[in-house]
């Protein structure tokens, strides 16, 4: 400390306080008194009062000695309430500017704190006091597609039937081989049994003795199951309500009650339990097994019509035009391609044209169906969530509510909807609620930022082969899913994912399904002319429209090549090895 700063702090210390420039002032009572009350008033800063004393001081001691009583002489003070506050805007002003300038930034954040105080008091009076109104029975509209139909028209009571008859096989079968593994020697790459290789088992794999045990033992649902598959619909039911049934070795069924007739009482269509995809799936795998298995025997017809049941199984689930019903048909799609093309490379000589025609015809229609989803479910769906979530302005718009915000939460951790406590959000939620409200974006927002995914996802689609790097990483579609990234779009991005699986999912099964055919289309070429043709142009008109595109390689057309005389793969120039 220099020696100009520590005589200033010493005569900080040395200067008189106010009351004691008063009290030396040796002034009448009445005077003294008001001067100190002025001063006290004032709550300055020590020294600043002290000056303001003296200054006081001076000015009473001109009156007194101007002849004014000491009476007058206060009264000529002012009034301390009214005099110190002005004492005190002058005091400050001729503060520091850092001081100032200090003074001034808390001023603004005092104010801020209030106003987001009184900000906070609206929003939260706002979203506590806003509630969902759910008016639409969506379910009721999922179900009507399905109304017009007859059992005897709908493939799911057969299908159930062969689900409840198979699954207590596919428990024993999951027995036996935990069994296998514990007694034999599982490191050795080639000791994998038949029930996991199904439904592609081969007859030499382990456990296959099992495996074609249990798959006689339900032949009789099997044929049944196989029959329906052509029928026009699925015909699944889509309820919030199920039972479980127990049979008389322990396993259990779900089986869908009728939905709820007030959409108040039931629970959202995006929670809506779906098992007959699951089970579906499982017996187009036995479907394929079968296939594989009459083929092994020699059995075309057998094998051709167990084929077309799996193909069939994919139109009836794609017809359901939900997003996980079109992955779930894709799937079993995808199944039933692998399947043809192992027969065909095992058995070669086993399908005459009249079997390859029917499969490829039944093939080509339910690829189709199970890519051709036309959104209208999932906008149902979205709907549903809307209203669950927002209030309804009665204009399209609403805003954000407790049930909302407790509903993005329950679906984000992967739970289910708590009927029980459903309707009572919790502290947390009402009081963080009103931060999320303006943040989460209004009903009308997530509506058209939805409506938007949905455009460009049908667009992307739609796209042919030759434009799928449209829909890499740098096309619009991707810039638009990246956007969901914000907070404002929550609710849509709880969907988009399953969206964006789909685009890329169903541009691999319609390049799958156009190889699939053109090989179809090359065996029943090699039927007709006993060869293979020196390329794919020679399959046109009369067994292709045209050659399809190669997904890999844009602008060009697919090629093939033959190993061991059989055709092979997607090339780029015919080969022969």
């Amino acid at each position: 400390m220099s020696t100009t700063t520590t005589h200033k702090a010493a005569a900080r210390r040395r200067a008189p306080t106010a009351d004691q420039r008063i009290a030396a002032a040796d002034l009448p009572e009445p005077v003294a008194q008001r001067i100190a009350a002025i001063v006290r008033a004032t709550r300055l800063w020590k020294s600043e009062r002290a000056e303001i004393a003296r200054e006081l001081i001076a000015h009473a001691e001109d009156a007194l000695a101007a002849g004014r009583t000491p009476d007058e002489t206060a009264d000529a003070l002012g009034d301390p309430k009214s005099i110190a506050p002005l004492l005190r805007r002058s005091a400050k002003r001729k503060r520091h500017w850092l001081w100032q300038a200090r003074h001034r930034t808390l001023q603004a954040i005092g104010i801020s704190l209030l106003a987001m105080i009184g900000v906070y008091i609206v929003l939260f009076i706002r979203f506590n006091t806003g509630s969902p109104d759910i008016r639409h029975n969506y379910i009721a509209e999922l179900n009507e597609r399905n109304s017009a139909y007859t059992d005897d028209q709908k493939a799911l009571p057969a299908f159930d039937d062969l689900h409840r008859a198979w699954s207590p096989k596919v428990r024993q079968l999951y027995e036996a081989d935990a069994e296998y593994r514990n007694t034999e020697n599982i490191d050795d790459p080639n000791n994998i049994t038949a029930f996991e290789h199904f439904p592609y088992s081969p007859p030499d794999a382990p456990l296959y003795d099992r495996l074609l045990a249990a798959h006689a033992e339900v032949r009789p649902q099997l044929d049944a199951a196989i029959a329906a598959s052509s029928r026009p619909v699925l015909g699944m039911v889509y309820s919030d309500r199920h039972e479980t049934d127990v049979d008389e070795q322990g396993n259990q069924f779900f089986r869908a009650l009728p939905p709820s007739e007030d959409p108040r009482l039931a629970g959202p269509v995006i929670e809506v339990l779906l098992p007959a995809l699951g089970h579906a799936r499982g017996i187009a795998q036995l479907f394929a097994f079968d296939a594989v298995h009459a083929a092994n025997h020699n059995n075309p017809d057998r094998a051709t019509e167990s084929l077309t049941a799996v193909f069939d199984t994919a139109r009836l689930i794609g017809q359901e035009h939900t997003l996980i019903a079109s992955l779930v048909a894709i799937a079993i799609q995808t199944m039933g391609e692998t399947i043809l093309l192992q027969i065909l490379h095992d058995h070669p000589d086993l399908l005459n044209e009249s079997h390859l025609t029917a499969i490829a015809h039944t093939a080509a229609v339910s690829g189709r169906t199970a890519r051709a989803l036309d959104f209208e479910t999932e906008r149902r769906m979205f709907g549903d969530l809307l209203q669950r979530a927002f209030t309804d302005d009665g204009r399209g718009d609403g805003r954000l509510t407790p049930e909302g915000v407790r509903y993005i939460t329950y679906m984000s951790s992967n739970t289910f909807w708590d009927d029980e406590e459903a309707p009572r959000p919790s502290l947390a939620t009402r009081l963080t609620g009103p931060v999320t409200m303006p943040i989460a974006g209004s009903r009308r927002q997530q509506r058209e930022m939805h409506a938007r995914i949905i455009h460009h996802a049908q667009r992307a689609l739609d796209a042919p082969a030759h434009r799928l790097a449209d829909l890499g990483p740098d096309s619009d579609y991707a810039r638009l899913v990246q956007t969901l990234e914000n907070p404002r779009h929550a609710f849509v991005a709880m969907i988009a994912p399953a969206i964006e699986r789909l685009v890329s999912t169903a541009h691999e099964s319609r390049a799958r399904t156009d190889a699939t055919a053109t090989t179809i289309a090359l065996h029943i070429h090699h039927q007709r002319t006993g060869r293979w043709p020196d390329t794919l142009d020679e399959l046109v008109p009369h067994l292709l429209p045209a050659v399809p595109e190669d997904p890999f390689d844009p602008g060009r057309t697919i090629k093939y090549r033959l190993i061991d005389d059989t055709p092979t793969g997607t090339q780029l120039s015919k080969k022969r090895t």
